[in-house]
């Protein structure tokens, strides 16, 4: 009877266990963005040579910085400016600029638009496992069963038991691993 015992307890356990064998593997993105300060050349510069004229309202802030407010015609409270649109191209980078002057210059505004680099790591942890197995000896005198549980690749538990013909006895055995490498 205790026999029994043991192998409805190991029938129970793998009936448990079994669920995790069909996971799959976790896996985790990790997304790293690193900024590199670059110093870059100027290798293509390209102004219009023709500017366009706006009429503008140059006005103080209360935080003493200047606002321009554009104007579609010319008044008495406007003055006329010219903007010049620039392309500037380095070896990785390129710029879109709006220069805006009275021969003083007013307004610099525009893109600039370089490769940003973005690492993605994803990393795989591995799962947990059940493993059944059998086992005899050459001579077939020793017969047994076994469950092993692998704990995220690195610890095994496992319970077995065998079973000699010769001398009728069965045998309960245990097993703890650790992974060394």
């Amino acid at each position: 009877m205790k026999r029994f015992g043991l192998y409805v307890i190991i029938v129970v356990l793998s009936g448990l266990l079994v669920h995790q064998c069909t996971k799959e593997p976790e896996t985790k993105t990790i997304t790293k963005v690193e900024y590199i300060e670059k110093t870059d050349t100027i290798t293509k510069v390209k102004i219009d040579s023709v500017p366009i004229t706006r009429y503008i309202n140059r006005i103080k802030t209360v935080k003493g910085k200047d606002s321009i407010i554009y104007r579609e015609v010319h008044n008495d409270t406007t003055i006329e400016a010219k903007e010049y649109r620039t392309e500037l191209e380095s070896d990785s980078a390129k710029a879109d600029l709006k220069i805006l002057t009275t021969g003083e210059l007013l307004d610099v505004s525009g893109t600039i638009t370089y490769p940003k680099e973005i690492k993605t790591i994803t990393k795989f942890q591995n799962n947990s496992g059940l493993f059944a197995y059998g086992q005899s000896d050459v001579s077939f005198q020793n017969f047994g069963v076994g469950i092993d549980y692998v704990y995220k690749n690195s610890v095994i538990f496992g319970v077995n038991t065998t079973y000699n013909t010769v001398i009728k006895t069965p045998y309960i055995g245990f097993k703890l691993g650790i992974r060394i490498k």
